[in-house]
């Protein structure tokens, strides 16, 4: 007795082991997370799901152990029935036991399986949130679709799963036993042979158990396959058969009523194998399982018939109905249906004071590009090989009174450029631990040398503007992807000045304390023993996880989608991330997908401090039910939009992300009249940029951009907003464009303007087709690219301005290499006919609309560096070019009687004299 039991305390002890040993990993990704969410103040949301898949995996767990257990028991017992096998006593407890064993391991995996699976969807069934909408075929409320089908669904397929495997393994046991009933065994072990008599009479005894059995799952599959019916028929509000997507005319008179006829049918024959057990009578089973089959079949061929002898014939007054459906659900899903539409008549009308009314708007027009005012920023502002300006981001300041619109961005550490032979443990998790300031220049201004003229700048940061930095590190960012520890005995690399490196000590709350027990626990978690071992650490040193803030976010709340541009702010001298989070769906009826989802709602912002860490999640959107059905499920998650620091929403922005999906679909959906979305007749084309991709050759989408100008007719000052054109689908002209609102009250608001259709509008690829075949501009590019260097027209900017629209496009030099600067050299001005190019945005104006040079608005100072005598004598050939092709242009037009072009040349002529003057002085 005492061996056995001692026996057993071995046997129990290995258990333990074996159980630690297979959920180690799991402990130590626990105890991790758990001190990760405390620490960023989110531990309530991580507990939310492990609280919520124990409620369901426990009694799921036990329910299907039980059920499991009896089946297997049963089926033990008629084994032993049917066999005649004797057990003894002790034989019947072992088989029991693994009986038991095997029920709990397949509930196990069964039960943590569906809970995976199930238990985010089981919350938003919970916690449902009404979208008070309605949709047109089941008379549902669109949160059925949304929140509670996906979960029947499931549920669904789990049932039926379980109900064929069980099924399955049943008629499979049933076979095995007859297959061995040839002998049989009796206590004592003294195997009879059995003879035929009674072998055929037992197995007739197990035929007939096993039909009842199998009459049983047969009658169940088909309740469960009726719901199913039911459920499909819910699914047709996303059918694409149509010629709109959900259900169309066939779908509803058709497959709607054939699910209908299944339905029937199916509990039929559930209630005539359920007969059949007791009655032993097929006849009206077999008849309605024929029934069925014919059904399947003849729905095929009805569904052809109505949709070529009723629906085709009559395509619009048949689908009219569907298409409206899909019209205003699909307006809805996207946040399209209150979109303003007003006309722009497109004149020609501006005038001088026109252009000084709009001083704001024209001091804020973007003459640098994305793309090379990001190689400026590494090349001139990255200081070290170790410091990377990840992206330009584009925002707005009130910088000195003055409201502008401004390229900023964050001068992080990149840990893959440090020196490979620096590249150690202690220098790239202790030491080189963050960035350091940002860089930021007006989008409207440029040096003399045609770069960005910048107004934050330089280690540390220096500031030319009323703006000032107090907390220039940036230990979270874009790239910082690695982990680091803080506060040990090796001081962090602040930043570099001269030949030396300034030290610091972080001085924020992140990070988790590295105690002795977390020090083994994340030597394991990061599978580096130097945590462990290194004698820099100390008790006051912290981790810190997780820096990448779309990671961050992410980790905390999975389930939004975030936006694929986050952007830095500087607020009261600190710095700061903001992410836009998206609620999204593909479950939203009647409306057409865009990729995997076809409900989108831009309801959350995140501030993520740069230098704490410290992640906020604000609810801009509370008319968002699944926003608010997430602020259920996650209390606390969400802090209202009046809770947002000052200084914030001043720079919230509209994010491209949704924008881009919004114009996507506004060009279709923005034809309201079913007759008119049918035949496609005003379908519209998101404006092509005129640029040619090198790969394709093709003309490229023109990407939206964010200008700050007046609304016309809108008696409000200049705002920031975001705005895309559209042309007509096949054509290049301008028809409408579109703007989203994002200062004040109005943010999200959202604006098209229409143009008139007798009337041709130039589009931007249209613009930069008559700039290529503009003789003095491509007189002027050929001479640049023959000198070494290559000239590139940048991104076509359409400005609207009053009535009337403006076109401008910067004209980049750069050497030929791999370290060249790109530099604003010209700048284009489109206006109606005319096209001028010149030194500055200000001249061109100036020379287009005459234009006085305001105050405040000189160029900036000149190069004070002497320019090199060949590099004169080019200049001045080539203004020498132009001022003879001028003077030609202004000889033609008076000897043919075009006094207005005669005027223009000689003002042209002359500007282009002073020039040439200027150069060789």
């Amino acid at each position: 007795m005492k061996i056995s039991k001692f026996f057993n305390w071995k046997v129990i002890l290995a258990v333990i082991v074996i159980l630690f040993i297979i959920f180690f990993s799991s402990i130590i990704n626990f105890a991790v997370d758990f001190q990760w969410f405390k620490e960023v103040g989110y531990i309530g949301v991580y507990f939310t799901k492990i609280v919520t898949e124990a409620k369901i995996v426990v009694p799921l767990f036990i329910i299907l152990s039980f059920l499991i257990y009896v089946y297997l028991t049963y089926l033990k017992n008629e084994y032993i029935k049917y066999s005649k096998t004797i057990y003894a006593s002790s034989q019947l407890k072992s088989i029991n036991r693994r009986l038991l064993l095997t029920s709990c391991i397949i509930s196990i995996v069964v039960s943590t399986a569906l809970t995976s699976s199930l238990w985010y969807d089981i919350l938003k069934f919970m916690n449902a949130t009404s979208f008070n909408l309605k949709d047109p075929l089941f008379n549902k409320d669109i949160s059925f679709y949304i929140f509670k089908l996906p979960v029947y669904n499931q549920l669904y397929g789990f049932v039926m799963s379980a109900l064929v495997v069980a099924a399955v393994i049943t008629l499979v046991f049933y076979i095995f036993i007859c297959g061995s009933i040839k002998d049989f065994t009796e206590d004592g072990g003294n195997v009879l042979s059995m003879d035929r008599g009674r072998r055929k009479i037992l197995g007739k005894e197990i035929f007939e158990i096993t039909a009842k059995h199998m009459a049983f799952f047969v009658s169940a599959i088909f309740v469960v396959l009726a719901v199913g019916f039911v459920l499909k028929s819910y699914s047709l509000v996303y059918s694409q058969r149509g010629v709109a997507f959900g259900a169309s005319y066939s779908d509803v008179h058709v497959t709607l009523l054939f699910n209908r006829i299944f339905t029937v049918l199916s509990i039929l024959a559930a209630i005539s194998f359920f007969y059949a057990l007791f009655r032993k009578n097929l006849k009206m089973t077999l008849w309605i399982i024929g029934l069925m089959v014919g059904a399947s079949l003849i729905q095929g061929i009805v569904e052809a018939g109505v949709q070529r002898l009723i629906v085709t014939p009559n395509e619009i007054d048949k689908e009219k109905p569907f298409i409206e459906y899909n019209i205003k659900y699909t307006r809805s899903a996207y946040g399209l249906d209150k979109v303003e539409e007003k006309d722009f008549p497109a004149e020609q009308s501006l005038t001088p004071q026109n252009i000084e009314d709009n001083r704001a708007t024209i001091n804020n027009i973007r003459v640098n590009d994305f793309a090379p005012t990001l190689q400026v920023y590494n090349q001139l502002q990255g200081m070290r090989p170790y410091y990377r300006f990840n992206d330009v981001d584009i925002d707005r300041y009130n910088i000195d009174g003055k409201y502008t619109q401004t390229f900023i961005s964050a001068r992080e550490l990149d840990q893959e450029k440090i020196d490979p032979k620096s590249q150690t443990w202690q220098n790239k998790h202790l030491m080189f631990t963050h960035g350091f300031g940002i860089a930021m220049s007006p989008v409207n201004t440029v040096t003399t040398e045609g770069q960005p003229k910048l107004i934050i700048k330089n280690i540390p940061p220096v500031s030319t503007v009323d703006l000032k930095i107090d907390r220039p590190e940036v230990y979270f960012g874009e790239i910082t992807d690695d982990y680091i520890i803080t506060n040990t005995k090796l001081h962090e690399m602040n930043y570099p000045s001269g030949d030396t490196n300034k030290q610091t000590v972080y001085g924020g709350n992140a990070g988790i304390k590295l105690n002795p027990l977390n020090r083994l626990i994340f030597a394991i978690n990061r599978a580096n023993i130097n945590i462990l071992l290194s004698q820099d650490i100390t008790y006051d040193s912290r981790i810190i996880l997780d820096r990448n803030i779309v990671d961050r976010v992410k980790t905390i709340a999975p389930f939004l989608s975030y936006d694929q541009d986050p952007y830095i702010v500087l607020n009261n001298g600190k710095l700061y991330w903001i992410i836009d989070a998206y609620t999204t769906s593909s479950k939203y009826p009647y409306s057409e997908p865009q990729g995997d989802i076809n409900y989108v709602r831009n309801s959350v912002k995140v501030i993520i401090d740069a230098y704490n860490g410290t992640t906020n999640f604000y609810l801009i959107d509370e008319n968002d039910p699944l926003a608010v059905t997430y602020s259920k499920i996650f209390p606390g998650l969400f802090k209202s939009i009046k809770d947002v620091p000052k200084g914030f929403v001043e720079h919230f922005r509209y994010p491209e992300d949704i924008f881009n999906i919004q114009l996507e679909v506004y060009k279709k959906y923005h034809m309201t009249n079913p007759n008119v979305f049918y035949n496609k007749e005003d379908l519209w084309s998101v404006s092509e940029d005129g640029q040619t991709t090198e790969n394709s050759g093709q003309q490229s989408r023109m990407e939206p951009s964010y200008i700050v100008m007046k609304l016309p007719d809108e008696g409000a000052g200049e705002e920031f907003m975001l705005i895309s054109p559209y042309t007509p689908n096949g054509k290049s002209n301008m028809v409408a464009w579109l703007a989203a609102r994002m200062d004040g009250k109005n943010y999200g608001k959202l604006i098209v303007y229409k143009f008139p259709k007798q009337k041709v509008t130039y589009g931007p690829s249209q613009f930069m087709g008559r700039i290529n075949q503009d003789t003095t501009i491509s007189r002027e590019l050929s001479l640049w690219r023959q000198q070494g260097s290559d000239a590139v027209i940048g991104s076509v900017l359409t400005i609207p301005i009053e009535k009337s629209l403006l076109y401008v496009a910067p004209v980049y030099i750069k050497s030929v290499g791999t370290n060249n600067i790109p530099e604003v050299k010209r700048v284009i001005v489109g206006y109606g006919d005319r096209i001028i190019m010149d030194e500055t945005l200000e001249k061109a104006l100036n020379s287009m609309f005459n234009l006085a040079a305001p105050e405040g608005n000189a160029p900036a100072a000149p190069n004070t560096q002497t320019v090199p005598e060949q590099q004169v004598d080019t200049t001045a050939k080539e203004l020498a070019g132009k001022a003879n092709e001028l003077f030609k242009k202004a000889k033609d037009a008076q000897q043919s009687g075009n006094w207005s072009d005669y005027g223009e040349y000689l003002k042209q002529l002359e500007d282009v004299l002073n020039q040439l003057n200027k150069a060789v002085e």
